[in-house]
């Protein structure tokens, strides 16, 4: 890490936010949704180092403006498209390409940079030669320099602007990152038109220049909406990543991490895959524990018509119940609202998620608020020694439960998974276990307590199944209620979709089906439904005006009069409607709208002279 009194006084789109860092990351990541402020923040970064001797070039999204395609023309002979310099680059204006490449933020100066510098040009070209086949010639034509390619498989060569945008990027990109101009590079989307391949291959050689200014190296600033583009290897990785959020509060990253933390993080770094590192795109994450639950969400989200997509968010499953809870720490410390759903014995096996609870304060207020003990720490303890209770009355006794105990003897982890066991049990088998309890109260005290609890887990955004496993709600699902296997999953998870898929009609048929896991369900963030009745109505207003016009003023007298009278609009409004019924004398028509977007057919009767501009008529 690189120590420096890093301050930043964020404005517009911030609320006059002062940032500060004291030590920065040789590669640093900007992360977050669109519109949430990297670019303007990465001006501002260029503002700070410019001044301190660290110079800064910063390469922009729009980089590779002016290495298009030469001037195109169409059957018309008018210039469709056009290259700054689809002629070259003429000697003369060599200082004119670089200052004008620096202060817009784009990329053509390479080929200027490659030409003054024999010992880059060499590096780049032999790099692109290895991995892509390609030579890059800079050749002289009447004062001019012109880039061409050489392609090695096919021994052709031709103007470089004729190459693929690929190419381009990697040229520019990594001229740029070995060019020894500059301390600080901030680069901006550099994963545009890179296969994933190409993604880590630059990566590769950014690790080989990042390091300590001081000493011949370069800071790094890479601002992606690419999982592919975030290479976390160490802790330090990940404390270089800058989280913006898209309510604009100041931008997150990890400080101040105690031992205890930091070594919570080190043992999930290895296991963050592209599939993981989504954690960082989206604004509310939802981590699961499997990838039959993420499935199931997915698809009843779809099914309900919501779009987690739509509301900034994604389902990441992870792969166990004790990751959910380093994913937790990890999103608490990035600023993250993420959701999590956990089955129930997580309670018991995840001995994390225990601590995040007795940290809680929204969970001891909320337990507090419910006239239990005082904290979560206290009323797990009430639970587990019901659980002990009740457990040690009827172990030895003929039952489901026994059946089940016998079973897990040889468990080393008997303890917990028998106390999950239980609640299952009491769950399921509640008329046997009645029998059995000399004071059947214990349940209930044991079930109200535990209900509690799940509901006060949902003050910081977790969701525990009371039921165990998302499986034991599925009514296709008829295994073993204690522990489900995988082959059973699959099994029920393609019933459940096919009966979304063939036979479920309505959100209400959705709740009756899954109940409580459909309420869950409800609470995940999803993008309001496509609301075409809203757009069409607004479009549809000034058409109804121009038409009351025209009659009124006998200038449609019937339908064939529209086409003349609306002129080319017409056309475009014949794609979603008729109009029929056109009567002069009492100056009323009507809309067909024709069934394009799911809501069937719409008959729209107009009145005379009425005045629909704040109007709501579509059913």
């Amino acid at each position: 890490m690189y120590q420096i009194d890093l301050k930043l006084n964020l404005q517009v789109p911030w609320k006059n936010e002062n940032f500060e860092m004291s030590e920065i990351g040789y590669i640093n990541y900007l992360v977050g949704a669109n519109g949430t402020g990297k670019s303007q923040f990465s001006e501002q970064l260029k503002n700070f180092f410019n001044p301190r001797g660290l110079k800064c070039r910063v390469l922009s999204a729009d980089r590779l403006n002016g290495m298009g395609f030469s001037s195109k023309t169409n059957v018309d002979g008018y210039a469709v498209s056009q290259s700054n310099f689809h002629d070259g680059f003429s000697k003369q204006l060599f200082s004119h390409y670089k200052s004008g490449a620096e202060s817009m933020d784009t990329g053509a100066d390479a080929f200027v940079i490659l030409e003054e510098k024999l010992d880059l040009k060499i590096k780049i070209e032999a790099i692109l030669s290895q991995v892509l086949h390609r030579d890059i010639r800079l050749e002289w034509d009447s004062g001019k320099l012109v880039p061409m390619t050489y392609n090695v498989k096919q021994a052709v060569e031709y103007e470089l602007k004729k190459e693929s945008h690929g190419i381009k990027e990697l040229l520019i990109l990594l001229t740029h990152i070995y060019d020894d101009s500059h301390k600080v590079l901030i680069i901006d989307e550099p994963e545009l038109n890179l296969h994933p391949q190409y993604q880590a291959f630059l990566l590769e050689h950014i690790r080989k220049v990042s390091g300590n200014p001081n000493e011949g190296k370069k800071i790094i600033y890479l601002i992606s909406h690419s999982p592919f583009i975030l290479d976390f290897q160490t802790i330090d990785d990940l404390k270089s990543v800058i989280c913006f959020h898209s309510d604009f509060r100041k931008p997150s990253f990890i400080e101040n991490l105690d031992p205890v933390d930091e070594g919570k993080i080190k043992l999930i770094i290895p296991k963050l895959n592209v599939h993981h590192k989504q954690l960082f795109f989206a604004n509310t994450p939802i981590f699961v524990e499997g990838i039959f639950d993420a499935q199931f969400i997915k698809a009843i989200q779809e099914k309900r018509g919501v779009s987690l997509e739509g509301s900034g968010s994604t389902v990441i499953d992870v792969g166990g119940n004790e990751q959910l809870s380093s994913y937790y720490l990890l999103s608490k410390l990035f600023g993250k609202q993420s959701l999590f759903i956990y089955d129930l014995d997580s309670i018991f096996f995840s001995s994390q998620l225990r601590v995040n609870a007795g940290e809680s304060d929204e969970i001891n207020g909320f337990l507090a608020q419910l006239g239990m003990l005082p904290s979560f720490k206290s009323t797990w303890g009430e639970v587990t020694s019901l659980i002990d209770s009740i457990k040690k009355e009827i172990r030895s006794k003929d039952s489901e439960y026994k059946i089940f105990i016998d079973k897990i003897n040889e468990d080393k982890d008997k303890p917990k998974k028998e106390s999950y066991g239980l609640l299952i049990y009491l769950k399921y088998f509640a008329d046997e276990a009645e029998t059995l309890l000399a004071n059947k109260l214990e349940i209930t005290t044991l079930l109200t307590k535990l209900k509690n609890i799940i509901k006060a887990f949902e003050e910081i955004n977790i969701y525990i199944l009371e039921d165990g496993a998302m499986e034991n709600y599925f009514p296709s699902y008829d295994g073993n209620k204690f522990n489900i296997d995988d082959n059973k999953k699959r099994e029920c998870l393609n019933a459940e979709i096919d009966w979304m898929n063939n036979d479920c009609k309505s959100n209400e048929e959705l709740s009756t089906r899954y109940g409580k896991l459909y309420s869950i369900m409800e609470k995940l963030p999803s993008g309001n439904k496509i609301d075409y009745k809203k757009v069409i109505e607004s479009n549809l207003k000034d058409l109804i005006h121009k038409i009351q016009k025209g009659i009124s003023e006998n200038k449609i007298l019937n339908e064939s009069n529209l086409p003349s009278y609306l002129g080319k609009e017409w056309v475009s409004y014949q794609r979603i409607l008729s109009v029929s019924n056109v009567k002069i004398d009492n100056q009323t028509f009507i809309i067909n709208l024709k069934d394009l977007w799911g809501f069937g057919e719409q008959t729209i009767n107009i009145e005379k002279s009425k005045n629909y501009s704040n109007e709501s008529f579509l059913v």
